[in-house]
């Protein structure tokens, strides 16, 4: 999974950290590996979160 966060500061980490465990768990998923990237901006103004994501099902 990559991650790119506009203004990774600490709180907003904590707060994507917490965000992201409940989506995964609400998913029924597991734990990855993840790079998070801190931009600028991203392609959608305003939003302050992108994920790409890879998916193996079966």
């Amino acid at each position: 999974m990559m991650v790119y966060v506009v203004d990774p500061t600490q709180e907003n980490l904590e707060k994507l950290y917490v965000g992201l465990a409940k989506a995964t768990s609400e998913a029924g998923g597991s734990t990855t590996a993840m790079t998070l990237i801190g931009v600028v901006g991203l392609s959608t103004p305003g939003a302050l979160v992108e994920a790409d994501m890879t998916a193996i099902t079966g």
